[in-house]
């Protein structure tokens, strides 16, 4: 996995994490926490602090939940923020992280916050054996936070995306539908882009959407609007290619 800021590009591999600095091409290891074998763990980055200076990331132990650390890129090991939680976004302001928790037969239960040092953690979304979350992103001003939710029902799983404010009230659905992906971004402009399914697809392809977005209450205030078409570009590539 990728991960950029202007200054640095954050990724992991089979060897742990890395941080490339852009300006110069340089490579720096990140050293693995103490005491742990180099192997041991499977590393993500998953968000940087609006100051570049750190990011969140995520650490998988064979027979545990995963872990949520944060990395600093002025050097030294991983610090760990919390057991049992994927780290999904940091809000704007760089105080708030929100991640997943309660994980059961691979889908997370609850979305909780906690303070940038691990603080203060609470829960937002409560869960139940029939719904699970995935994802987060916060709104531009940082009082609200969106995520993904996946209900099952007895023939089908019912997927929306939700957002909810920070100081409390019902949700407001944002997008719902069969179709819709586990990937997503609320843009400062307020413009919320994601990721859809196409119908009847053979090869699993998707688009990008965007719809805009009231920042206060999270409710749709455009119509929803397809900004790729990849699909169409590669069936005009394919019979560009055959015509030859």
């Amino acid at each position: 996995m990728l991960f950029r800021s202007g200054k640095y590009l954050a990724y992991s591999d089979q060897l742990g994490l890395h941080l490339k600095l852009i300006h110069s091409g340089e490579v720096v290891n990140i050293p693995q926490p103490e005491g742990r074998a180099p192997d041991f763990y499977t590393w993500w980055p998953n968000e940087w602090f609006p100051d570049s200076t750190k990011f969140i990331a995520g650490a998988y132990e064979p027979g545990k939940p995963t872990s949520a650390w944060v990395i600093s890129v002025m050097g030294g090991p991983p610090r760990k923020l919390r057991d049992d939680a994927s780290p999904w976004a940091v809000s704007p302001d760089g105080t708030l992280i929100a991640f997943g928790t309660g994980i059961s037969a691979g889908v997370y239960r609850e979305l909780w916050v906690m303070g940038a040092q691990g603080e203060e953690p609470r829960r937002l979304v409560a869960g139940s054996e029939d719904d699970g979350v995935y994802i987060a992103a916060w709104s531009p001003g940082g009082q609200r936070i969106a995520y993904g939710r996946g209900h099952r029902t007895p023939d089908k799983v019912e997927f929306s995306i939700e957002s909810r404010d920070l100081k409390g009230g019902s949700p407001t659905v944002m997008l719902s539908g069969p179709r819709l992906l586990p990937e997503f971004s609320w843009l400062p402009s307020g413009r919320f882009v994601y990721v859809m399914g196409e119908p009847e697809s053979v090869w699993d392809e998707s688009n990008v959407w965007e719809v805009r977005v009231d920042t206060k209450t999270g409710k749709p205030v455009s119509n929803p609007r397809r900004i790729t078409n990849w699909v169409e570009s590669d069936r005009k590539s394919t019979r560009l290619n055959s015509s030859h």
